[in-house]
């Protein structure tokens, strides 16, 4: 690789295989907070697909609720992601205080 330039001759590099797996974990969870809300959210406009505008009841179309769900998906990730974090501190065993 005589005349390529040192960025294109540098090897790709991953930035997830250079994470360590203390914060894999977060945004694994974090991934997990967010499906589950979105999923929350969707579910919640897939039960009751009406909505009052002005007075008038009208209906969400199927193509239209994956938008509404996006939309109100971070409101349910204000609830998902501290119940999340509780139970992950639940389920994870305490370090020692000499690994400390």
């Amino acid at each position: 690789m005589d005349g390529a330039p040192a960025v294109l001759a540098s090897p790709p590099s991953n930035g997830i295989a250079h994470m360590s797996p203390r914060m894999k974990r977060r945004w694994l969870w974090l991934g997990l907070a967010a499906l589950l809300s979105y999923g929350a959210a969707f579910a919640g406009i897939a039960l009751d697909p009406y909505w009052d505008d002005n007075g008038v009841t009208a209906f969400i179309p199927w193509g239209e609720r994956w938008r509404w769900a996006a939309l109100f998906a971070p409101a349910f990730l204000i609830v998902i992601g501290p119940v999340l974090y509780a139970v992950r501190r639940l389920i994870t065993p305490a370090p020692d205080a000499r690994s400390r």
